[in-house]
């Protein structure tokens, strides 16, 4: 108990009290340091995924690891998928910089061929929030 109240106390303080010898001090360092050496693990560790590299390498096989599914669906910014979704975007803006002035500057709304491309847009912009999430960084 003498050493548990002395804790708080700097060292210098340690060797005086224990009569200036460095060894017993360096004796009650060692003694702790066996003592939570030796303290068993009682965590049980998760089991991680494969590596990618692993992954890479079960392709073929299809693992059906959630880290394999998730590189599956994720999207390089410089790839051809993501170049191309970024040129649908492109074409979509002009769909929408000529299509709302239309649809709220002449009132056209309750036609038929307009609803249909207000909901693809809306749509498309819907799905663009998702695809933007799943698009990697380098």
């Amino acid at each position: 108990s003498r050493q548990i109240s002395q804790a708080f106390v700097p060292r210098e303080t340690w060797i005086e009290d224990l009569g200036g010898d460095e060894d017993v001090f360096q004796d009650i360092l060692e003694d702790l340091a066996e003592k939570y050496a030796q303290k068993p693990d009682t965590q049980s560790r998760p089991v991680l995924p494969p590596s990618a590299s692993e992954c890479e390498e079960q392709k073929s096989s299809h693992c059906g690891c959630a880290r394999c599914c998730r590189l599956r669906l994720m999207m390089h910014p410089q790839s051809r998928r993501r170049l191309i979704w970024d040129s649908v975007s492109v074409f979509m803006i002009s769909v929408d910089m000529i299509m709302l002035p239309m649809i709220y500057g002449m009132d056209i709304s309750e036609v038929l061929e307009v609803l249909v491309v207000e909901w693809i847009c809306t749509i498309f912009w819907s799905v663009d929030m998702i695809i933007t999430f799943m698009t990697r960084y380098t």
